[in-house]
């Protein structure tokens, strides 16, 4: 707020000089990260609701009723002309493709801001400053309407929705005064987080101790993690979000009579027409030459986490193990194979070929 006020002040523009202090400080060390965004999301949402409070204020049906016609044609234009066309326009030269081109396009979600900044010309007393702000307004609502509640639907059609489900980690951290270089994080221990169900703590987050039955125990002497306890570790700032994904609830990959990884695990190197050609999944030409890891990296732009997964035919592959960025080991859940699809494929490959396999995942 200071350095908006003092930007703004001096004529500069305050959003650019609030945006380039964030970058500035988002690539420091900072101490009491977590504790500081959750200050700036409660002060967010007060101003979210301080913002539609004074919308509210500006809003008047009768006027929106006379402005819905044109309104409505305006937004339709946009929906279904002029961003499509522009967005085409702008991605096809870059690689996209179709289906990614068409979701951006759709997904052009008008919002509060731009009713906000139309309602600055009222605020100002701009001459046909009611016509602004009440065809904007007229826009946004249709926006939200119809691309909103069709927003899932679309990236479901288009094969491009991700399944990362996982519900937010609610971690404790204990400031360590005289340096940034470490920071201690605690996890409360779920039942359906990946490190309960087979995926191993990385070496660069150090064990400190266990809190279990309102003991406090030596990480020495506490042995495996159980359900319920409070688990505390050493490790650097830059790596906490990794760490948070192997005790985050994933509660959508506990299938019943399947591991949380499967039955399988494999390397990330294994190409997937191996494993398509094993287990009789059906995968196509360009999606069967990719290895383990690429077909993570594509999918997930480049930043895949343990417990990610994708569909592969029938089956389900999860990401196990990451280094660098690098999917390293997935796990292969079966349990939507039947044995009947299986058994043709599993007679097909020769000993030598399941050697191979199994020689490549070790």
């Amino acid at each position: 707020m200071l350095i908006f006020s003092i930007t703004s002040f001096l004529s500069g523009s305050g959003f650019l000089a609030v945006y380039i202090a964030g970058v500035v400080l988002g690539n420091r060390p900072l101490r009491a990260a977590a504790t500081i965004i959750t200050v700036n999301d409660a002060a967010t949402w007060l101003a979210q609701i301080v913002m539609f409070l004074v919308l509210g204020l500006l809003v008047s049906p009768s006027s929106l009723l006379t402005y819905a016609l044109p309104a409505a044609f305006t937004a339709l234009f946009l929906l279904l002309i002029a961003r499509p066309v522009a967005v085409w326009l702008c991605l096809t030269p870059f690689g996209f493709s179709p289906q990614e081109n068409t979701f951006t396009a759709w997904v052009g979600l008008r919002g509060a801001v731009s009713i906000f900044l139309a309602a600055i010309p009222t605020l100002s007393g701009v001459e046909y400053a009611e016509l602004y702000f009440n065809v904007a307004f007229v826009v946004v609502l249709l926006s939200l309407l119809v691309q909103g509640w069709t927003l899932t639907w679309s990236a479901r059609k288009l094969d491009l929705a991700l399944p990362r489900q996982t519900a937010p980690v609610h971690h404790s951290e204990v400031d360590l005064p005289g340096q940034l270089e470490l920071e201690m994080v605690g996890y409360p221990v779920l039942t359906d987080s990946a490190v309960m169900n087979g995926a191993i703590v990385p070496p660069w987050a150090r064990p400190v101790f266990v809190v279990r039955d309102q003991l406090i125990i030596q990480s020495a002497e506490s042995g495996a993690l159980q359900t319920g306890d409070y688990a505390y570790y050493l490790l650097p700032p830059s790596r906490v979000n990794r760490l948070d994904q192997l005790f985050v609830a994933h509660s959508e990959l506990l299938i019943s009579n399947e591991p949380f990884f499967g039955e399988f695990t494999f390397s990330g190197k294994v190409k997937l027409k191996q494993i398509s050609s094993f287990y009789g999944l059906p995968v196509d030409q360009e999606t069967a030459e990719m290895e383990i890891a690429e077909f993570f990296a594509r999918r997930f732009d480049e930043t895949p986490e343990v417990g990610d997964h994708l569909p592969i035919g029938s089956a389900v592959l999860v990401v196990r193990d990451i280094d660098d960025n690098q999917v390293t080991h997935a796990g292969l859940q079966l349990e939507a194979v039947s044995g009947a699809n299986m058994q043709p494929a599993l007679w097909s490959w020769s000993k030598s070929s399941l050697a191979r396999l199994f020689k490549r995942q070790n």
